[in-house]
């Protein structure tokens, strides 16, 4: 199992990182899925955290199918390879877990917690499920993208200005160490573990999972910058309902997209399929890939 800390600079205060979270997350679900790969909403609904206050929670099916190599795809059918997502966030605080009917052994954590000032031991925010993690900065004016396609590839967040925020641009590489004079400045940490347990694989493949999840965090609060002008005359009321609408209009056309279909206990399972049979078919090819290397 691999550990990894992410921070996060951001150039807005605590109150803002609030909403610009919630907006990021649902705008980018739905604009970074296709008709071949992405979110399939199952459920949401929004939830009263008893600490962090008003959030949400949910679950979501991703079909990745069309990013396999062939030799996976030979063994089962499309609709099959789904990872299955269920997340909580509620004001500077989410949680993600995720699994997959494909990679039975595998499972993700990621747990991100957003504050006013910098911290610097990890433990503080996460517990002793941080200690020894390696910590790592992501910029989001001046990162790239390092596994995957960008789906915002004519993004330029360092020229960007907002103004609502009354910032920007940020071309220097000290951008947030300059910010933090004027205060709107927050971070965003992020804990992400890793477990993959394939034998010959199992280094690799949890290498290439936190690098997805750092993509894909990269990309969300980038857009939390990139769309201040967005949600930034919304209330928290505006950006609820936003996300309400957003999420649930994807449900619909998902579920049908790819084959997926919810029961009435809300229980989730694949059409055509035996989850048994997928998970065993899954484990002895990467086995034995792992073998032929």
């Amino acid at each position: 199992m691999k550990t990894v800390c992410y921070m996060i600079p951001l150039p807005m205060s605590l109150e803002d990182s609030r909403r610009a979270f919630r907006y990021s997350l649902a705008r980018s679900q739905t604009e970074c899925s296709d008709d071949k790969d992405g979110a399939v909403v199952m459920e949401y609904e929004q939830i009263a955290h008893e600490k962090f206050g008003s959030g949400m929670e949910a679950t979501n099916h991703y079909s990745f199918a069309s990013r396999l190599p062939s030799w996976v795809t030979f063994f089962m059918k499309a609709s099959s390879l789904v990872v299955v997502e269920s997340t909580q966030v509620a004001g500077e605080w989410a949680k993600t877990e995720l699994s997959s009917s494909f990679m039975a052994k595998m499972h993700i954590g990621v747990e991100t917690r957003i504050c006013s000032r910098r911290v610097n031991n990890m433990v503080e925010l996460f517990g002793d499920a941080a200690k020894g993690a390696e910590v790592k900065v992501i910029d989001i004016m001046h990162d790239r993208m390092t596994g995957s396609k960008d789906p915002y590839p004519d993004a330029k967040p360092a020229e960007a200005r907002s103004a609502y925020l009354g910032n920007g641009p940020f071309e220097s590489h000290s951008w947030f160490e300059n910010v933090a004079q004027d205060g709107k400045l927050c971070f965003a940490y992020k804990m992400v573990t890793a477990a993959a347990p394939y034998f010959g694989i199992q280094g690799k493949a949890e290498k290439l999972i936190q690098e997805a999840v750092k993509d894909l965090s990269f990309v969300t609060h980038r857009n939390m910058w990139l769309w201040a002008d967005n949600w930034g005359p919304m209330s928290q009321q505006q950006v609820e309902d936003f996300e309400s609408e957003t999420m649930r209009s994807a449900m619909p056309k998902a579920t049908s997209s790819n084959s997926i279909k919810n029961d009435a206990r809300g229980s989730h399972q694949i059409q055509k399929d035996s989850i048994s049979d997928v998970n065993n078919h899954a484990d002895r090819a990467l086995e034995q890939s792992a073998l032929a290397q």
